[in-house]
């Protein structure tokens, strides 16, 4: 259920604005909303602050990690949250610019290795002397004539290069490119890299032992965080002469306990019903039964407008299929499942309880998929198995699982036009809507008739004509010439939707085709038997390790697609909400 929202202003004397953000920081209730253009740019400071901070919890993290093996170095790890974060970006900036040192030396070692150890001081001696050395390297096809007087001295040849160096007593010049000398001998510049990884491995070890403060420095995140709420409701405030307004929206419930917070501090507080065009917050508050589907919404960022429909149920209730068909196995829902049990009691009570709900659910409904069409990792049963007793739907019949998925598809849009003539009864959008469900089940017949070749029934002539008529009339697109153009072209949208479903059966099949495939070429290993049960297992653990890994992913490409973009669309859900969100301590 969408909570409805009331949209309060509340006025305050400007010279006490900061305690009044903290006020309604403490209350937690108002989503805020700017009132007019920010003239500063505190908010965004204040998001960069935010941002620097879990940088720094990031790097002491990941140099613990590193660590793990060993007992990183110790480190004076004094001061608060602020001095902490502060020492870290330090020591990290050091230790990058250490580690582009250390990346340059080593690609110049590996340059000069070809040459051996030398003193660039002695060639510098030899040009006193009117003796000029250069070095070179190219390929054995770019290799030039010596000079008149010049000598070459090959230092290496291969397939590949030649290196040499050149000499003579008179300046000259060869048409390739030619190796600078470096600024000391390759031993000396070894001794620079080999500082320089010491000095990075201290200096992670050090990071690695600020770890031991994290929880300071997380901490100072969440003290950040918090400033940063109220930096953005700075932003929104709008001044006139000595007070200040902030706007935003509360739940209906909560708006007596803003007034009482009000008539406590003093504050003006004026309550009205959101106006059309208004961004309202979206609160969804569902039963305890329904709350796991939430899970979906926060993964993928998005929202029912405010005065859109929550669809938590029939988006729970069709995603569970979906999730069953395009998993199609029962042998992979007992393996997630197993994995889910594993997970969840090595993490206690730290496992989110949500996200474990709804991923149970999930797999015990494929688990019931699989068991009802007998998928067990793509194996044939045996025909005295008693699994086999619990089939009703045999997934290698084709044109049955077309049309079970042609027949999901218009129950699934029909709920979307039905719900939508029930909300829109007694008017002329109404009744377009029940018609467009006469058009929705044409297209269901329609589709049996063209992919599977069943007979069209001539009663369905009569019944999805006289929709499209009905629609054509109700929906006033007769007085409106370019929806009229459009209008067939949405015509045959309901054909098109409806063949769309059938990516549940193909992604289902080619999943149930990849274990058989692998179950296939295990079985074919003809070799001795210690290499064939090695190989076996390689080929079993991976193609259905695989097919485990894909699962998920056809999940989320297709199971979310048929519940945002098909069935929303026929619902007139645009997704425009933004989250409920209030200014609050954190």
């Amino acid at each position: 259920m969408i909570v409805p929202m009331k949209k309060l202003s509340v006025i305050a004397i400007a010279d006490h604005r900061e305690e009044t953000l903290h006020q309604l920081q403490e209350l937690g209730l108002l989503h805020v909303r700017p009132v007019e253009k920010p003239a500063t740019a505190t908010a965004a400071d204040a998001a960069e602050r935010v941002r620097t901070a879990q940088r720094a919890l990031a790097l002491v993290e990941t140099a613990a990690h590193e660590h793990a093996a060993t007992p990183p170095a110790h480190e004076d790890a004094a001061g608060d949250g602020a001095t902490l974060v502060d020492r870290v970006l330090a020591m990290e900036a050091e230790r990058a610019a250490l580690k582009e040192k250390h990346t340059q030396l080593t690609q110049r070692l590996a340059d000069l290795a070809v040459w051996g150890e030398f003193d660039p001081r002695r060639v510098g001696d030899l040009a006193a002397a009117g003796i000029t050395v250069k070095l070179y390297v190219c390929t054995p096809q770019q290799m030039p004539e010596p000079p008149d007087g010049c000598a070459f001295e090959e230092v290496e040849r291969t397939g590949h290069r030649v290196a040499f160096v050149a000499m003579s007593r008179e300046p000259f010049t060869l048409p390739i490119p030619e190796i600078a000398l470096p600024d000391a001998p390759p031993s000396a510049l070894a001794a620079q890299a080999e500082d320089a990884a010491g000095a990075i491995a201290r200096l992670t070890g050090g990071l690695a032992a600020l770890n031991a403060r994290a929880a300071a420095i997380r901490a100072h995140i969440t003290q950040l965080e918090n400033d940063a709420a109220r930096a953005r409701a700075r932003d929104a405030l709008a001044g006139v002469g000595t007070l200040v307004c902030l706007q935003g929206f509360c739940p209906v419930e909560a708006v007596p306990a803003l007034e009482r917070a009000a008539a406590a501090h003093g504050w003006g507080v004026l309550v009205e019903d959101p106006a059309p065009g208004d961004d309202v917050p979206t609160l969804i508050r569902n039963p305890r039964w329904l709350r796991p589907i939430e899970v979906v919404f926060n993964f993928i960022d998005t929202f029912p407008g405010y005065t859109e429909k929550d669809i938590s149920g029939v988006f729970y209730l069709f995603m569970s299929i979906f999730y069953a068909m395009l998993i199609g196995d029962a042998g992979y829902g007992m393996l997630y499942l197993a994995i889910l049990l594993a997970i969840h009691v090595k993490l206690g009570r730290r496992a989110p309880t949500q996200v474990f709900t709804l991923l149970y659910v999930f797999n015990v409904t494929c688990i019931i998929w699989g068991a009802l069409t007998g998928s067990y990792f793509g194996i044939k049963l045996p025909a005295t198995s008693f699994l086999n007793n619990l089939i009703v739907l045999n997934p290698a019949d084709t044109p049955m699982m077309m049309k079970l998925c042609f027949v999901i598809a218009a129950v699934h849009m029909t709920i979307a036009h039905g719900w939508n003539a029930v909300q829109m009864m007694n008017s002329w959008r109404g009744a377009a809507e029940a018609s467009w469900i006469l058009v929705l089940w044409g297209a269901y017949f329609l589709a049996n008739t063209l992919l599977l070749g069943k007979p069209f029934p001539p009663v369905m002539y009569w019944v999805s004509g006289g929709g499209i008529v009905l629609a054509l009339v109700f929906s006033g697109t007769l007085v409106r010439p370019l929806e009229l153009l459009q209008f067939p072209f949405k015509v045959i949208n309901f054909f098109g939707d409806t063949v769309s479903y059938l990516r549940l059966f193909a992604v289902g099949m080619a999943s149930a085709a990849i274990a058989q495939a692998f179950n296939a070429l295990a079985a074919g290993v003809d070799l001795p038997l210690a290499l064939r049960i090695p190989l076996v297992l390689v080929l079993l653990v991976g193609g259905h390790a695989l097919n485990m890994v894909l699962g998920p992913l056809s999940v989320l490409v297709h199971g979310l697609r048929l519940n945002v973009l098909e069935f929303s669309s026929h619902l007139g859900q645009e997704w425009t909400g933004v989250k409920y969100d209030p200014l609050r301590r954190r």
